[in-house]
């Protein structure tokens, strides 16, 4: 999509104060739009050294910045959704036949393999997890962004009530804020914001130290799935346990892939945004008045890319990670 600017006629340009606090405003209008544009040096009077020409041509040098950026974050969860799609299709055969000796062996093989080659800049995207715990019985899943970031500690037992398990979980914070719930199931959800607690469906009390972080590149945080074939290999005797830790792998494969997805879309209208705004902004002429007349039409128009982001969600659909290295080459 472009959209050139041409010059409009005037009589002079406008560098008047109204023309400064418009110019002030807009910058405000595309901070909200996800075009986060650096400030322009100041002289000792507080006024921009630069004339407008030079302060676009400053503003198109930080665009072109952040699309770059933008393009290797976009490639990067391409890279996981293909690694994701990969489990999910290994993961499935042993949980519909856990029974089967052969069928188990093979995927488990597989799956090994999918975690070694899913890489991206020589990096696993699966097995690199934010979130930590001491304890490998009990895990944490990101389940929406931004979760709770912090360090907590956790507490869960496990006990036998009317010929079931249940489980009770205390969760506290450095901030000593404390949570307990009690639940039949696993994962339990709620206890962390944004957080599922994953764990081992056993009697007696298990303890974690829970450490929750941001994820890099302000993308979705994906699990380490190698916790996961650790436990797949672990159970592949016991085909019940071993079903049931399949079925829990599902869950957090597709936990996570929803997760990415919904962060890909959101990156994607803003790279797409940001695309819009570098081509006005190349096509825009040097004089003062285009300068302005540019600024407002792409204020306008990167509000509507915005607020309509789902015309933009078929963009970037190719997940395949062995094709995502050389996007938007």
């Amino acid at each position: 999509m472009s959209l050139r600017i041409s010059g409009v006629p005037s009589a002079a340009p406008d560098l008047s104060a109204k023309r400064l606090d418009r110019v002030a405003l807009q910058r405000k209008q595309s901070a909200s739009n996800g075009i986060l544009l650096k400030k322009m040096p100041e002289n000792s009077d507080g006024e921009a050294v630069s004339t407008p020409p030079d302060q676009f041509r400053y503003e198109l040098s930080n665009l072109n910045e952040r699309s770059v950026g933008l393009q290797k974050e976009i490639s990067l969860q391409q890279t996981v959704l293909g690694g994701l799609q990969k489990l999910s299709d290994e993961v499935q055969p042993i949980a519909d036949h856990a029974k089967n000796a052969i069928i188990v062996q093979g995927s488990l093989e597989r799956i090994s393999d999918i975690l070694k080659t899913s890489k991206f800049e020589g990096k696993s995207v699966l097995t690199n997890s934010p979130h930590k715990s001491s304890n490998p019985k009990i895990e944490p899943i990101t389940i929406a962004e931004p979760p709770k970031i912090g360090t907590y500690s956790v507490s869960i037992l496990g006990k036998v009530e009317n010929s079931s398990l249940s489980f009770t979980l205390n969760v506290s914070s450095l901030q000593d804020q404390k949570r307990s719930i009690t639940t039949a199931f696993s994962p339990a959800t709620g206890i962390i914001e944004g957080v599922e607690l994953y764990f081992e469906e056993v009697e007696g009390q298990a303890e974690a130290q829970v450490t929750i972080e941001a994820s890099e590149n302000q993308s979705f945080a994906v699990p380490d799935f190698s916790n996961g074939l650790a436990k797949l290999e672990e159970k592949a005797d016991d085909s019940e346990r071993l079903k049931r830790e399949a079925d829990q792998n599902l869950r957090k494969i597709e936990t996570t892939r929803g997760g990415v997805e919904s962060s890909l879309k959101r990156k994607s209208v803003e790279f797409q945004s940001i695309s819009t705004a570098r081509e006005n902004i190349k096509a825009s002429e040097s004089d003062a008045l285009t300068v302005a007349t540019a600024k407002d039409t792409l204020s306008q128009l990167n509000s509507k890319i915005v607020q309509e982001p789902i015309s933009m969600s078929g963009l970037f659909k190719n997940y395949d990670s062995d094709s995502a290295k050389d996007l938007l080459d």
